[in-house]
């Protein structure tokens, strides 16, 4: 029994003592507080401060917590703050109500103004709207406090759509448009040997091979023309139409059929003749009208129908020089005897390209 006692009394001194031994929050932690704050360090100050209250809950430790927010700008976060010291602490110092009162005040009048923003784009003349204001990069543009989107789009780059949260002002909001790029599948399997792939006039940007008959480059959007050649000289044309929205094309290089200019060569032959023939006999029946009315005869027997038949003739002739034109080859070293004027020839062997989309 008195063990039992003894024992009671032991562990009522040591709770009595550890509690005449506890000490308040160290002077050094309110110390480095201040230092961190005086050093602009406001993001540690706040911290400590957060710490010394739960140590010691003191209002003016949260009113040095809050003053640490209003240095970084974070009038949300010191609001909150200063509302915490009138919720905790109801039986507030005079002086130090009235510094939280104002404070609060201060800062939602802040609030309430519009804040300067600046929304600039990778690409310089990009379209940029922002609750329903549109304008270019670079744009300033007045917003209220609180979370925005950014739309950002331009021709030929992915449009981009930006979330952020207004709060300071002249805050600056960049945004990087990334160019589209479509990827092209090329057969060329209908040519014979390797062959060589332009695109525009230049060798495709990323370009590799798939296999021996199929090749994969990437293109950006619009009219884009694509030219394959081998070494015998087989050269084909494709045109491609590339929107902003697609993602993957294939196409297929195929070379043109052999043309052949003997048969435009013919009729022309035949027709320049025919024309010659023609013209010859209708100018000469006209001589010969003529001579008859020169004379004592006044009528020329067979006239009328040699001019019939001459111009007949002559018209048949006009009607096959003009198809032996549309019978040469398209392409302009068969076409260079003509006159400047009618050498409009497309490009050579040009062809429309076959697309799948998907």
């Amino acid at each position: 029994m008195r063990t039992n006692v003894f024992f009671c009394v032991i562990v009522v001194l040591l709770s009595i003592s550890n509690a005449a031994f506890a000490k308040p929050p160290s002077k050094d932690m309110y110390e480095r507080a201040k230092g961190l704050y005086d050093s602009k360090r406001y993001i540690e100050a706040a911290a400590a401060l957060g710490e010394l209250y739960q140590a010691d809950p003191d209002p003016w430790l949260l009113q040095k917590q809050a003053l640490c927010y209003e240095s970084m700008e974070q009038w949300d976060a010191a609001l909150q703050v200063y509302n915490k010291v009138i919720q905790n602490h109801p039986n507030l110092d005079e002086k130090l109500r009235i510094f939280v009162v104002q404070a609060k005040a201060r800062i939602e009048n802040l609030l309430e103004r519009p804040v300067s923003v600046s929304i600039v784009a990778s690409l310089p003349g990009a379209s940029v709207e922002v609750d329903g204001e549109v304008g270019v990069s670079p744009l300033v543009v007045e917003l209220k406090r609180g979370v925005h989107v950014a739309k950002v789009s331009a021709p030929g780059h992915r449009a981009a759509q930006v979330e952020f949260d207004a709060q300071t002002q002249g805050q600056l909001i960049t945004v990087t448009l990334a160019p589209i790029q479509i990827e092209v599948v090329l057969n060329h399997g209908a040519f014979d040997g390797d062959v060589a792939v332009t695109l525009d006039g230049q060798t495709p940007p990323g370009i590799v091979a798939q296999s021996d008959r199929v090749l994969r480059f990437v293109a950006s959007p619009g009219t884009r023309r694509v030219v394959c050649e081998n070494k015998a000289g087989q050269r084909a044309e494709l045109v491609l139409m590339l929107a902003d929205s697609d993602t993957s094309i294939q196409a297929r290089c195929v070379p043109p059929k052999q043309a052949y200019s003997w048969p435009a060569w013919v009729v022309l032959g035949s027709g320049v003749a025919t024309l010659a023939v023609g013209t010859g006999l209708g100018v000469d029946a006209i001589v010969k009208q003529e001579d008859a009315d020169s004379s004592s005869r006044k009528h020329c027997e067979g006239c009328t129908t040699q001019q019939i038949v001459g111009w007949t003739l002559a018209g048949v002739g006009v009607a096959a020089v003009v198809t032996s034109i549309f019978l040469f080859p398209d392409d302009q070293e068969s076409l260079a005897w003509l006159p400047v004027p009618l050498l409009q020839p497309t490009q050579p062997y040009s062809t429309w390209v076959w697309t799948h989309r998907f």
